[in-house]
């Protein structure tokens, strides 16, 4: 029994695919010839990034070195520097007009702002003062009737008589009274008068330029 499995094994061997036996040597030699060509070619590539030479192959920027740029002359780098320098200053003084610029509308707007309260506070003074003079000439259009009704009564007495109730006011009340008197009834109160008093109410009546002079 031994004997036929060595046998069996040995045969198995001579059946197997020239695959597990390995490659021919001729096509191994071909493989390793191809894989330093392109091993060599990748390295020269490589090499392109750095100057000098690459396994003594000179390179394109060792054959053509570059060249420097130029410098620019002294004068043409202080125009350079001259034109940075007014850009700088142009924008410089853009922006503070346009600062000014707000400031300024800001402050016309409050302008306004202060006119128009301004207005309404002369719009509140003017009606105060219409109804003040309106007030007054109902005081004044009230005190007139008073004082032509005292002057009708003064009229009706007899001269002594009104002289003594007009003794008893002040100088502008009875100079106001004679005003709204007849001439010929002034003339009798002023006669029963004494003459102080008369003379008071005669320049007191003759300094009001006859605006409340004695009616005929």
């Amino acid at each position: 029994m031994p004997v036929e499995r060595e046998d069996v094994q040995v045969e198995v061997q001579e059946n197997a695919s020239p695959a597990r036996r390995g490659l021919p040597l001729g096509v191994k030699a071909l493989i390793l010839l191809l894989l330093l060509a392109v091993s060599s070619l990748a390295t020269t590539v490589a090499g392109l990034a750095w100057p000098d030479k690459v396994v003594g192959v000179p390179l394109l920027g060792s054959l053509f070195p570059p060249v420097a740029p130029e410098e620019k002359p002294a004068s043409e780098l202080i125009q350079e520097n001259e034109r940075v320098l007014e850009e700088a200053r142009l924008e410089v003084r853009r922006l503070e007009l346009k600062e000014a610029r707000a400031d300024l509308e800001a402050l016309v707007a409050e302008i306004e702002v202060q006119k128009k309260d301004l207005e309404d506070r002369k719009a509140e003074v003017s009606e105060t003062l219409a109804k003040v003079d309106a007030a007054r000439a109902a005081v004044d259009e009230e005190q007139a009737a008073r004082l032509k009704k005292l002057a009708k009564v003064c009229g009706a007495m007899e001269p002594g008589e009104a002289a003594a109730v007009l003794s008893q006011l002040d100088i502008k009340t009875s100079t106001a009274v004679f005003g709204y008197l007849k001439e010929k009834e002034a003339a009798g109160i002023l006669a029963a008068m004494s003459q102080e008093e008369a003379l008071a109410i005669a320049s007191s009546v003759a300094g009001n330029g006859g605006s409340s002079g004695v009616s005929r």
